[in-house]
C-alpha cells in the first residue's frame, strides 16, 4: 500500500523486480541445472527427439490438454490502453507484444523442459512403489 501510494513508477519498479527475482532467476537457475544434469552425462528422463515433440493424439482426452495448454498462456496481455503513451504506436505496439510472448513462451517452456530431463518417470510409481 505504501509503494502503490508513491505512483505508478514504483508500482512497475516493484512489479519489474518481481518478475526478475521471482520467475526469471528461478527459471534460468532451473534451465542451468538442467543442462548441468545432462552434461554430467545423465539420460535424459524425457525423450527428446522428433517423435515425441507432439503428444499423441488419443481422441478428446487429447484435446482438453491442448487447450488446457492454451489456457495456460491466455494471461499473456498487452495493455492497449498504453498505445497512446508510445512515440511510434504502429511500429512499437506490434513488436512489445511479439517480445512479450516470445517472453512468455520461453518462461513456460524451459524450465519446464529442465524439470521434465530430470523427473519424468521418477515418480514412485516407476520404482515399483505405489
Amino acid at each position: 500500500m505504501l509503494i502503490s501510494a508513491r505512483g505508478t513508477k514504483a508500482v512497475a519498479g516493484l512489479a519489474g523486480l518481481g518478475l526478475v527475482i521471482g520467475t526469471l532467476i528461478p527459471g534460468a537457475v532451473l534451465v542451468v541445472l538442467g543442462l548441468v544434469f545432462l552434461a554430467q552425462g545423465n539420460p535424459s528422463a524425457a525423450p527428446m527427439d522428433t517423435g515425441h515433440v507432439l503428444p499423441p493424439w488419443t481422441g478428446p482426452a487429447s484435446l482438453v490438454l491442448i487447450v488446457g495448454n492454451f489456457l495456460s498462456y491466455a494471461g499473456m496481455e498487452m495493455n492497449g490502453v498504453h498505445v497512446s503513451s508510445l512515440r511510434e504506436p504502429g511500429r512499437q505496439f506490434p513488436r512489445s507484444v511479439f517480445l512479450a510472448t516470445g517472453l512468455v513462451l520461453l518462461i513456460f517452456i524451459l524450465p519446464a523442459l529442465a524439470i521434465s530431463w530430470v523427473m519424468a518417470g521418477r515418480g514412485p510409481e516407476s520404482h515399483g512403489r505405489g
